[in-house]
Parts: C-alpha cells; sequence; structure tokens
C-alpha cells in the first residue's frame, strides 16, 4: 500500500503508474475542533423571523456553561440579544448566535452569518463572502 504522504514521484520509482487521482477538497475552518463537538443547536427565532445575525464561538474552562451564560448575559454586550446557541453533547455552550437590532433583516454588519446557514457542526456563512464590507 502507498501511503499519502508519499509524493508523486516517489511512488513512480515503483511498479505501479499513476493513471487517475483523486483527492478530497477539505474545508479550512479554524474552529472546527469546537464545532465537530456539537450536538445540539436551539434557536430562539424561526427562519422567517431573522435574516442575519452574529455569531460567537465560545472555547475554554468556565466560559461554556448554560446557566452561568444567561446569567452574565452569555458574556456579550447587554445590547445584544441572543438568539440561539449550540451545545456539546454535556451541555456545554460552544455558539452563541446574537442579533444587536431588532430587526428581520438583523445585524448588517461584516461579520453577519446567513440565518438559515446555522447547521448542527458546520460552519455558518458569512452574509458577505468578500473581504471588503460596504455599508448598506
Amino acid at each position: 500500500m502507498i501511503s499519502m504522504y508519499h509524493t508523486e514521484k516517489e511512488m513512480t520509482r515503483t511498479k505501479f503508474k499513476i493513471a487517475q487521482r483523486q483527492t478530497k477538497k477539505v474545508e479550512v475552518h479554524k474552529n472546527w475542533n469546537i464545532l465537530n463537538k456539537e450536538h445540539a443547536v436551539t434557536l430562539f427565532k424561526d427562519k422567517k423571523e431573522l435574516k442575519y445575525c452574529r455569531e460567537y464561538y465560545r472555547d475554554g474552562v468556565g466560559v461554556r456553561k448554560l446557566a452561568k451564560l444567561i446569567e452574565n448575559n452569555w458574556n456579550i454586550g447587554d445590547d445584544m440579544e441572543v438568539v440561539g446557541y449550540s451545545e456539546d453533547c454535556q451541555g456545554k455552550v460552544l455558539r452563541i448566535f446574537a442579533n444587536k437590532y431588532d430587526t428581520i433583516d438583523g445585524d448588517d454588519v461584516s461579520e453577519s452569518i446567513l440565518w438559515e446557514s446555522i447547521t448542527i457542526g458546520q460552519p455558518s456563512k458569512l452574509k458577505y463572502s468578500n473581504k471588503e464590507f460596504y455599508y448598506s
């Protein structure tokens, strides 16, 4: 068996000749270690009630207990409304979804995610996929 870590040049030194090679496209996301632990998502608004929101990842000791987060307004500003959260199988909060503006459009800022893109264990899709943000 040829290891996947061998270079193509090394593989051609054997009796095997490469006729075709396929690779799996791997999505790179800085928070895969958190997303892999996700067990449940709880949303406080229906998909018809919100288009965009902000997403905050929680990781670390002492910042993920649901009761403590609620007591401390989820460790976000008092002007933010939490519209959902995700948790692991032990009930630790992993992601928080929040909205600053009380409109159906939600938060129209550079870090906004599409509300409908929230899926267990998957990264959310940004509203603005390009690096630049234009105020509307």
